[in-house]
């Protein structure tokens, strides 16, 4: 679909470039069969860095129905009795968690912290959610908007 598109759902598009189905959501170049906007063209995908990257992530394995939804490994190897009492104190280690897919629900007493790397996601109680990282992407298929009492920009 395409910001300018007169109907109320996607139009078909032809192509000269091939495109796969794990390439839906990806920003096209257009152009429209004689100059009618009812007739797109895609004449390439817009190359973007951060696709190639997402694309090469390892995919989760699939929940195996015999195995614990949320499997708990509290005997560590090669942790010291000491530490390991200090560890169950703090509350038991995940390596991974499984879901089932349907919902998450991830709760906080004062605020929840996501971390990889140099990216990190906060909530906090007060209603915050701070965003960091070196790069940001916010893509949406449909209507992106932002709402606010006043929105800053730089």
């Amino acid at each position: 679909d395409f910001a300018e598109n007169p109907d109320d759902r996607p139009l078909t598009a032809i192509s000269t470039v091939a495109v796969s189905q794990s390439q839906a959501g990806q920003q096209v170049a257009l152009l429209f069969a004689e100059g009618k906007i009812e007739n797109p063209v895609i004449m390439g995908i817009i190359h973007n860095p951060l696709n190639q990257m997402i694309d090469s992530f390892e995919v989760m394995p699939e929940q195996n129905p015999e195995q614990p939804v949320t499997p708990l490994d509290d005997e560590k190897p090669g942790v010291q009795d000491g530490a390991q009492d200090e560890a169950q104190a703090s509350g038991p280690v995940m390596e991974d968690a499984y879901v089932d897919g349907q919902r998450v629900v991830l709760e906080g007493r004062e605020e929840i912290v996501l971390k990889c790397g140099e990216a990190s996601i906060t909530l906090t109680k007060a209603g915050k959610i701070l965003i960091r990282g070196k790069y940001l992407l916010n893509r949406s298929t449909g209507v992106n908007r932002i709402m606010g009492g006043s929105v800053q920009v730089n």
